[in-house]
């Protein structure tokens, strides 16, 4: 647990230890108070809380997400429904994502067997899983004469979100341009994934940990050798991070946060699938990953007759296979010859 405390709050909630929710009157059922959300990729179904001041999540589920969050110390204690007093086992900062939003969001950790998942008021609209009245009706004008008047109907203005742009289907021209990463749980271990949009190669970095920094460590090392591409194409567990966001802007690349749904994923996954056949691969055959590794980067690319090392260096990588010298050097496979061909292979599949 990390040290760091949170303050001295105390925070409302209707329930935590039990799983009836208060109902609005008109005998809405109670399935239409509960929601299925990701929670750092793992979904949890939860009640919506709009009495809540906080989200609840109980600790049996931390082990589930990737990444792990870190759980805070934390001194603040929770006020249920009765009057009985609840103190957390501490806080996590974790992302929520529904079809159509992700955002970031902290909870309180509670160590209670019958306590449910609860989204409180404040992340229930954010998740735009309820809709906030923004328009007053002055029907009775003497409610509104005390120190301030109101007009018949006044609006109150949401506060402003950052903008994110959208995300160019365009696969690009130029190698390691543009470069898409996840983070892989695999037998208790965590690596880093990337793979470059337009030669498909792929790097694996063994991380120590999923924090940021870590991450960027393992970065570094990979754009020293491929150079810094211009795009990054990530979850939002990465965009949400201020170290990662300080990085791209020190390193002079944009980063595009995207959801697990967006096409532009896609490969991501690809790359993810073949990762996790090479390491199950490695466990049951007791071999070196890396030698999976040059034996995929020296195998053509689906429908292309150039391998991923062919696009990214224009040139074959010695194996432990016998090769004659000449078939080692190099030779250029420009950006026109991958599209023609690509361009061919759709129109004859179309």
């Amino acid at each position: 647990m990390d040290n760091h405390e949170s303050s001295d709050d105390e925070y409302y909630v209707l329930n935590v230890d039990t799983v009836n929710i208060n109902k609005v009157s008109g005998g809405s059922d109670e399935k239409s108070w509960t929601k299925k959300v990701l929670v750092n990729n793992y979904p949890i179904e939860f009640k919506l809380d709009t009495g809540s001041e906080t989200n609840i999540l109980p600790s049996k589920y931390l082990h589930f997400l990737r990444p792990r969050p870190v759980l805070k110390k934390s001194s603040v204690k929770l006020e249920a429904y009765g009057g009985h007093h609840i103190f957390p086992k501490g806080s996590i900062s974790v992302l929520l994502e529904t079809k159509d939003r992700i955002v970031q969001a902290d909870f309180l950790v509670v160590d209670l067997n019958s306590s449910v998942p609860i989204l409180g008021l404040n992340s229930c609209v954010d998740l735009d899983l309820i809709k906030k009245v923004n328009v007053l009706l002055t029907d009775n004008d003497d409610v509104f004469t005390t120190n301030g008047s109101c007009s018949d109907q006044s609006s109150l203005e949401e506060g402003t979100l950052p903008k994110v742009s959208s995300v160019s289907q365009e696969m690009p021209d130029i190698p390691f341009y543009k470069v898409g990463i996840e983070i892989v749980h695999w037998a208790g271990t965590d690596y880093l994934v990337l793979i470059d949009y337009y030669s498909r190669w792929i790097e694996i970095r063994k991380m120590l940990t999923t924090r940021s920094t870590e991450v960027i460590s393992c970065l570094k090392r990979i754009f020293c050798v491929h150079g810094i591409p211009a795009e990054v194409i990530c979850d939002r567990y990465f965009f949400l991070s201020y170290e990662i966001r300080k990085f791209a802007n020190e390193w002079n690349f944009n980063i595009t946060a995207v959801s697990s749904y967006s096409q532009d994923r896609v490969l991501v996954g690809k790359a993810v699938k073949i990762v996790k056949d090479m390491l199950q691969k490695c466990t049951s055959e007791g071999k070196d990953i890396n030698l999976y590794l040059l034996n995929y980067r020296n195998s053509p690319v689906a429908d292309l007759p150039w391998s991923p090392s062919q696009l990214l260096f224009s040139r074959n990588l010695r194996t432990k296979l016998p090769v004659p010298p000449n078939h080692l050097l190099p030779s250029v496979v420009r950006p026109l010859q991958v599209s023609n061909k690509m361009s061919r292979n759709h129109n004859t599949s179309g």
